[in-house]
């Protein structure tokens, strides 16, 4: 079976955000349900393009996490070809990777 990852979103009153992949629903959640028990809270998260972003939470507010399971192709890690590669150089015993511009 091939290699998978989980991309995770959260929706805040209708507005979704793509979130990293070192966030987790389970500390989402946790986060969401305490700031909504305290009354009100912020929430930061960051999202895939890397930003941080910190969302008030309060007992009002409509939040939704999603979790999305992706399947990757074996041979790359983004399922799509690596055409971005440069090509293999082979050096001389008298050559080093700094000769070669």
């Amino acid at each position: 079976m091939g290699q998978s990852i989980e991309r995770l979103r959260i929706a805040v009153d209708g507005v979704s955000h793509a979130l990293a992949p070192l966030e987790h629903a389970d500390d989402l959640r946790r986060q969401v349900l305490a700031a909504v028990h305290a009354g009100g809270g912020f929430l930061t998260v960051t999202t895939d393009d890397g930003s941080k972003l910190s969302i008030l939470v309060t007992p009002a507010t409509s939040a939704t996490i999603s979790v999305v399971t992706v399947h990757l192709q074996e041979d790359t890690a983004d399922a799509q070809q690596a055409a971005w590669a440069p090509p293999s150089i082979n050096y001389d015993d008298d050559d080093t990777p700094f000769d070669v511009i």
